[in-house]
């Protein structure tokens, strides 16, 4: 979906991407209701608009698909559909829904995605999986903000993270895990939730911002940065560091500081 096209680091494909979303929660009206006002509200052209009705196709009215990727005769089902339609991604909604087993169990959990991997490789096609998540970690493990076994840590290329900040007025999105790449990790991505035209709306962060926060998501935990540190990191002044990006940050609550070892360090906040 074009949904974030003027956001650092993503770029709009060559071609469009064909897409099957298998939706296995909440009420078929409910569900509708909400694609109908982000078709109408989001703002894109109406060029890519057309490209969304023409690529994107969702199973399941609501919660009322019944499929489960832990039965064969389910999965034979998905192999004809991706036989058929080509999709280049496979968006399972949710994870807990598409299966029968113990999220908590990580043998169970490796034997489910053992089978969507498999799928992948035939079909030469993405798959995304939303998953419930913990509460923001208070030392910055954000690999395992996901619900359940470790075994979906360790089997996934990268898992994005979307939780509540600034008092719960945003929401933010943010890379737990980046096989491919850049050195680092994307900056963290800032929105607003917009209930009357369910979208979000980007708040945009100046470059010199992502290069602060780009710098100070790479490490799990946060590491504390003097102010020279991050400014030879980044290949900016200080001072133009400590007014461009530190002071705005600190004052939207998404970096914190205090006296180190003798001097004022700065690293990223995690929780609110």
């Amino acid at each position: 979906l074009p949904l974030f096209d003027d956001l650092p680091d993503v770029q709009a494909p060559d071609a469009p991407l064909r897409q099957l979303l298998i939706e296995n929660e909440g009420s078929g009206y409910y569900m509708r209701e909400n694609m109908e006002k982000l078709y109408d509200h989001i703002a894109i052209t109406d060029a890519k608009k057309e490209l969304a009705q023409e690529n994107l196709m969702v199973w399941g009215d609501g919660g009322y698909t019944g499929l489960k990727v832990d039965r064969d005769e389910d999965i034979a089902l998905i192999e004809r559909a991706l036989a058929e339609h080509t999709p280049d991604i496979l968006y399972l909604e949710p994870f807990r829904g598409i299966w029968t087993g113990d999220e908590n169990d990580n043998s169970a959990m490796e034997e489910v995605l053992d089978r969507l991997v498999a799928l992948a490789n035939t079909f030469n096609c993405g798959i995304m999986l939303s998953h419930h998540s913990n509460k923001a970690p208070v030392e910055g493990d954000w690999m395992g903000a996901s619900r359940g076994a470790t075994a979906l840590e360790g089997k996934v290329a990268a898992m994005e993270v979307f939780y509540a900040v600034h008092n719960e007025e945003y929401r933010e999105l943010r890379w737990a895990k980046k096989r491919y790449g850049k050195k680092h990790r994307p900056a963290p991505i800032r929105m607003e939730y917009k209930f009357e035209t369910r979208s979000l709306e980007s708040i945009p962060d100046s470059e010199i911002e992502q290069e602060v926060l780009s710098f100070l998501n790479a490490e799990n935990p946060p590491m504390w940065w003097s102010k020279a540190q991050i400014a030879e990191e980044v290949e900016e002044t200080q001072d133009r560091v400590d007014k461009k990006a530190l002071r705005p940050l600190l004052d939207q609550g998404r970096i914190v500081k205090k006296n180190k070892e003798g001097a004022t360090k700065y690293r990223y906040k995690v929780g609110d």
